[in-house]
């Protein structure tokens, strides 16, 4: 019986190890993901920003040209 208790002992040790080890595997690579999302797809976003403003910009004289040509 006592061997059978170091073995469970022995195995959920090897266990807590192993996960432990997958669980900061995990960070690091969610943390890496994060990182480059970060620094890749800033500028993106800063540009569609910047787009979507243009847009409406250019929306209004649109818009103001039409209203001036019905008239």
């Amino acid at each position: 019986m006592m061997r059978y208790n170091i073995f469970v002992a022995t195995i959920l040790v090897v266990m807590i190890v192993f996960l432990a080890k997958e669980n900061s595997d995990l960070r690091r690579g969610l943390d890496s993901c994060i990182e480059n999302v970060q620094e890749k797809c800033g500028p993106v976003t800063e540009y569609a920003i910047m787009l979507e403003n243009e847009n409406a910009r250019l929306n209004k004289k649109i818009r103001k040209c039409n209203s001036l040509k019905s008239d």
